[in-house]
């Protein structure tokens, strides 16, 4: 009996399990194990295996602490991948709302979206609007190379400005082969950004589409002064989809020169 090992505490770390299969002897009776101080918390599993010769060497616990018995099997850990998300999902206040939600770019108003039509035209539906010009040479145009107003138009008679109009407007026509098809009033209306200002208008032919070109370009031109007319707006914006492209990169050589959107 003085061979047996005593177990001084039992800690947090696992026990093993051992199974005791006692073997019926008169001897083995006085040979169980001896518990000394037992706690309130549950017992840690010590299982002995016990011979007939083998009765002396039962462990003595005295103390069993409260941690729970431990299983001894081997399992390997399994990863369970988490998405990880990218951002915030929540705004914690409404100070840096701005950095966690972007800014929608503010909606144009009815006049500024009139003023882009007038800007760019939308022939043969209305043409572009006609350009404060001031000084001479103000834009240098690449095809065909040219510049514009030309040097002493403001001089020149309300006539003659008409006639240097007129006059450039044939040349790119001839420099992009293209046929003279046009009556005097379309060409103008095609090239209305170039016409001077003070120059002679022209008297328009009675002609239905050249009289309903200029009925939308006036009423576009209200709307850009600020009359309001939503739907009219939005219809003349879907059809301007279809417009003729041949002068965009004219007109987007004078982007820079304002509207002349007021009778003078």
């Amino acid at each position: 009996m003085s061979s047996v090992p005593q177990v001084s505490s039992v800690t947090s770390q696992p026990a093993a399990c051992v199974e005791v299969p006692v073997t019926a002897s008169s001897s083995s009776v006085s040979s169980e194990p001896h518990v000394s101080g037992v706690t309130s918390q549950p017992a840690a599993c010590v299982e002995v295996s016990v011979t007939s010769s083998s009765l002396s060497s039962i462990p003595h616990v005295l103390c069993v602490t409260s941690q729970p018995t431990a299983c001894v099997e081997v399992s390997m850990p399994i990863g369970i991948p988490v998405a990880r998300r990218s951002g915030p999902t929540e705004i914690i206040s409404s100070a840096n709302s701005e950095f966690l939600v972007p800014r929608l770019p503010p909606t144009p108003s009815n006049q500024m979206r009139a003023k882009k039509l007038l800007a760019m035209g939308a022939m043969p539906l209305f043409p572009p609007a006609r350009r404060e010009w001031d000084q001479d040479e103000a834009v240098t145009f690449l095809e065909p190379k040219f510049k514009w107003p030309p040097r002493g138009w403001k001089g020149m008679s309300a006539d003659l400005r008409l006639m240097l109009t007129e006059f450039q407007a044939m040349s790119i026509l001839q420099a992009r082969g293209c046929n003279f098809k046009f009556e005097r009033v379309e060409l103008l209306n095609a090239f209305n950004f170039l016409v001077l200002p003070g120059s002679l208008s022209p008297r328009a032919p009675v002609d239905t589409n050249v009289h309903s070109c200029h009925a939308i370009y006036v009423r576009l031109r209200e709307i850009a002064l600020g009359k309001e007319d939503m739907k009219w707006l939005r219809m003349i914006e879907s059809a301007s989809m279809m417009r003729d492209t041949a002068n965009n990169k004219l007109i987007a050589a004078c982007k820079e020169i304002p509207l002349r959107l007021k009778k003078k």
